[in-house]
């Protein structure tokens, strides 16, 4: 039995060893963004996980709108369950970020594991969420070029060692993000 313990330990070390780093196409720095928008991101609890992202960016020194302007706006405009990730919503994202007074607008997806459970996170003792994948791009309201993107999957085998949305959104804002 003591043997079997041992592996089972041995095995959760090892799998909690992978590297699960947020990757990001093109660092900006906060200041170059100028006023930010965060539009609730799709998936599971995808406007919780936009919360994070919301965070995260004030966290950084980012010129954040507030949320509450944001959804205001999006229920006026009857635009609170869109999926702004679809090309289908690019010329409203533009026209939402400019009647938001915004100069950049963060959009996204996020795919928790084990379809979306809660789970406790440890450290912080909080309700929280496993991270399958995540995606997030700043889009320039001027023009609607991508000024950055980033993505972050899992590669831990074990849910219990996944992060967390919390973890996941510092994650991403750190890559996008450089000082």
């Amino acid at each position: 039995m003591r043997k079997l313990v041992m592996v089972m330990l041995a095995l959760a070390l090892v799998a909690g060893c992978a590297r699960d780093a947020a990757r990001v196409s093109q660092p900006v720095r906060a200041a170059s963004l100028a006023t930010v928008a965060v539009l609730p991101f799709s998936g599971p609890h995808g406007e919780l996980f936009a919360d994070r992202i919301n965070y995260e960016l004030l966290q950084q020194g980012a010129d954040v709108i507030p949320k509450q302007t944001v959804v205001l706006l999006l229920k006026h405009e009857k635009l609170g369950n869109a999926d702004f990730t679809s090309n289908a919503y690019r010329k409203r994202i533009l026209q939402l970020g400019r009647k938001l007074g915004a100069d950049t607008v963060v959009v996204g997806s996020v795919t928790p594991m084990d379809g979306g459970q809660t789970v406790i996170d440890e450290m912080r003792g909080v309700p929280g969420y496993k991270v399958a994948t995540a995606t997030m791009q700043f889009i320039a309201v001027s023009d609607g070029r991508v000024v950055s993107s980033a993505s972050y999957r899992n590669e831990r085998s074990l849910a219990l060692l996944a992060a967390t949305y919390h973890d996941v959104a510092h994650k991403l804002v750190a890559a996008a993000l450089r000082r």
